[in-house]
């Protein structure tokens, strides 16, 4: 399930970035895209809040919190930002979902990194 979860959020998020904007987001960062998904959050989900902290030039951390978490909406996520931050074209981006809400962490959190 978790595999199924993580392509579909891979192609909710290609689905949702027009082809302008793919061509733009190869000239920003990973934290800067995810970043202005984390101000649209409101757009598709109606409870729960994104946070986007970025930690050094190649690093960010990103926390869902006050949001239901289920194992296969965490792997939906995951592929969300894969496919958001793969569109940045950097190289070795790394994305770990190391904090889970469903394992009884108080909210769920991803690090996000790259060369």
């Amino acid at each position: 399930m978790e595999s199924f979860a993580r392509r579909a959020g891979r192609f909710a998020a290609d689905e949702a970035v027009h082809t302008i904007y793919k061509w733009l987001a190869y000239f920003t960062t990973p934290d800067y895209i995810l970043g202005k998904a984390s101000r649209t959050w409101a757009t598709f989900y109606d409870r729960g809040n994104m946070n986007v902290e970025r930690l050094s030039e190649k690093s960010a951390r990103v926390t869902i919190s006050d949001f239901p978490a289920f194992p296969a909406v965490c792997a939906r996520v995951t592929g969300w930002m894969e496919e958001l931050g793969g569109m940045t074209k950097v190289p070795n981006l790394r994305i770990v979902h190391d904090r889970c809400h469903a394992k009884g962490a108080p909210a769920c959190a991803w690090s996000v990194s790259w060369d």
